[in-house]
């Protein structure tokens, strides 16, 4: 029997217009839901960048830590959506109610682990990164003491919008969002400026508002009728778990990697001296903040794509795909060239040392060029989760780690340790992600964006 061939791809729906209005309706509202995060994140930081380098360079040590505790738990949100979704597909509000119950339950227990784990252990963290100022440590203990209280909260605040994008909502994660960074602004103004707590105001100020968010959703869920009480009443069984903490090993992995290439990456730069991670702070906040204008595409790529997958519609499914990475190298773009034209009085916001200044500098016009390819990265990572291969995007962080862990430790051997080295090193796991996932999804008999037609031979039998 004449073997299948793969179905042609259709390059021109990159172009098309067809699915725009289904992606701009998830998309828009995540994107200013996603945007706000990190611009309270930057306003933050350029506060307390104008009290001191030191300071700076300390809350963006404890930041990395904080960020990467929060990102192995990631899988709450990637794996519950998929879960709603198909609930509220078989108009099942009780298993909807189920599965978020279940997923708090471990949110509440994974979050309060690492509480534990960070508040008795922060000390030892900031030393493995080995700061050169014996001050710049004991701010980021500090920071990281104080932050550890988010955990819980932050995590269940995960599966919570999990819950609501399950719904195809987008909104309502925007406005709970909005809430939130209202009050992270105001009380960074009041704790930094008004009270001069420092370091330990920021932190504070950023746990306290990270307890809005979660709370207003999580009233919203049980008014909704999302969330019912007595499904919350008595935990889930180890065995109503295990399946998902099974599928979250891959990604826990994935982010284990690509979060430990960021903290090692960082942790040059901390051994380099304080310019040196100030510098890096700052950069990563821009680079974070400007991201976003493709993330929330991210978002709808797993919302729309996993929707087609589900009704067995390759064709759309892969036509959304398509378009997405489009318009997320479009807006990649946009953004890269903004980034390139503003860079210096944006810099400035955030530091006065001239120092910090030239390095930031040197490296903006690189992370600006990469944009565009970091969108196509993200949209293909996207595509991935909604055709549920994430096994596939371990394998490719494993690949690029091996390779990022060898051009650092050259970088560092040769004593060549600089921002834009670094930044250098963390860009090739943006080139491995886009190759990675435009072969799986478009040049493999594993993609699931691709349907087996029948050959020419087949097809004159019939």
């Amino acid at each position: 029997m004449p073997s299948p061939r793969i179905q042609n791809i259709q390059w021109s729906s990159i172009f098309s217009p067809q699915y725009d209005r289904e992606i701009l309706s998830l998309a828009l509202p995540a994107l200013a839901a996603m945007l706000l995060e990190p611009v309270l994140g930057a306003i933050s930081s350029a506060l307390i960048g104008q009290v001191g380098t030191q300071q700076l360079g300390a809350v963006s040590i404890g930041s990395l830590c904080i960020a990467f505790s929060m990102s192995l738990f990631t899988f709450l949100l990637f794996l519950t959506t998929p879960e709603i979704a198909a609930a509220v597909a078989q108009k099942s509000p009780e298993k909807v109610s189920i599965i978020s119950s279940k997923g708090l339950w471990l949110a509440a227990f994974c979050g309060s682990v690492m509480t534990v784990l960070l508040l008795t252990n922060a000390e030892a963290i900031v030393s493995c990164l080995k700061p050169s100022e014996p001050i710049v440590a004991d701010y980021a203990t500090q920071y990281i003491q104080i932050r550890s209280a988010c955990m819980v909260p932050a995590l269940m605040g995960n599966v919570a919008v999990a819950t609501f994008r399950g719904h195809k909502d987008t909104r309502t994660p925007l406005y709970a969002a909005g809430m939130a960074a209202a009050c992270g602004l105001t009380l960074n103004i009041v704790f930094l400026h008004g009270l001069g707590w420092g370091v330990p105001g920021a932190a504070l100020a950023t746990t306290l508002a990270s307890v809005v968010s979660p709370s207003i959703m999580l009233l919203l869920l049980l008014r909704k009728g999302m969330l019912k009480l007595k499904d919350m009443s008595t935990p889930p069984t180890l065995l109503a778990v295990v399946p998902m903490l099974r599928s979250a090993i891959p990604l826990m992995t994935r982010t284990l990697i690509s979060l430990g290439m960021v903290l090692f990456a960082s942790s040059q730069c901390v051994r380099a001296g304080s310019v040196y991670q100030a510098s890096f702070e700052v950069v990563r906040i821009v680079w974070v903040t400007s991201i976003q204008s493709f993330e929330c595409l991210n978002v709808a790529t797993q919302s729309l794509c996993a929707s087609y997958l589900g009704k067995l519609d390759q064709e759309s499914a892969q036509g959304v795909l398509l378009r997405l990475a489009g318009v997320g190298a479009t807006a990649g773009g946009v953004a890269g060239l903004l980034m390139f034209s503003v860079q210096e009085p944006l810099t400035r916001i955030f530091t006065s040392d001239l120092n910090v200044i030239a390095q930031v500098l040197m490296t903006l016009p690189l992370v600006a060029a990469f944009l565009p390819l970091d969108a196509v990265a993200s949209i293909m990572d996207g595509g991935l989760m909604a055709a549920k291969q994430t096994d596939y995007l371990a394998y490719i962080q494993i690949a690029s780690a091996g390779v990022q862990y060898m051009a650092l430790w050259w970088l560092a051997s040769n004593n060549m340790i600089s921002v834009l080295s670094i930044w250098a090193c963390l860009k090739l796991l943006t080139v491995f992600r886009a190759c990675g996932g435009v072969k799986r999804h478009f040049f493999s008999s594993q993609s699931g964006y691709l349907l087996s037609s029948p050959s020419s031979g087949e097809q004159q039998v019939a």
